[in-house]
């Protein structure tokens, strides 16, 4: 049971760095663009990977919860709280991605604005998290 947690908690850690790039990719994206078609195309695509990222955080998190039977201290339920947060929070932006009329104006500076709050959101909680985690 051992080896397993100790790779899951690996994976667990790589993923969640993987996270914050793509925070930052998303910020990148966001701040960059110019036209919003190829915006709108090109954040649909990174959204699905950063989707992909979360859900994979959240099953190493519980495979290393049931690794440790099931054990729900704070630091356990404070990260399966900021992950539902998470998932809640880009679905919000996806929402309002998909609400974009590609031809009207100032659509993207107004989307640009929603984003950049809820990423700044994210990466706040993001960092939260991680500081707790180490601190523990």
């Amino acid at each position: 049971m051992e080896p397993m947690y100790s790779a899951s908690i690996q994976i667990h850690f790589i993923n969640t760095l993987l996270i914050f790039g793509s925070i930052a990719f998303n910020i990148a994206l966001v701040q960059l663009a110019t036209n919003t078609r190829d915006f709108v195309r090109r954040a649909r695509i990174a959204m699905t990977f950063s989707t992909i990222l979360l859900i994979a955080v959240g099953f190493t998190g519980s495979i290393m919860m049931a690794a440790k039977h099931l054990q729900f201290d704070a630091p356990n339920i404070a990260m399966i709280i900021i992950l539902i947060a998470l998932v809640v929070l880009e679905i919000m932006r996806y929402k309002h991605l998909r609400g974009i009329k590609i031809k009207e104006d100032g659509e993207l500076e107004r989307h640009r604005v929603y984003a950049l709050k809820i990423l700044g959101a994210e990466i706040f909680m993001s960092i939260f998290i991680t500081v707790w985690m180490m601190m523990i």
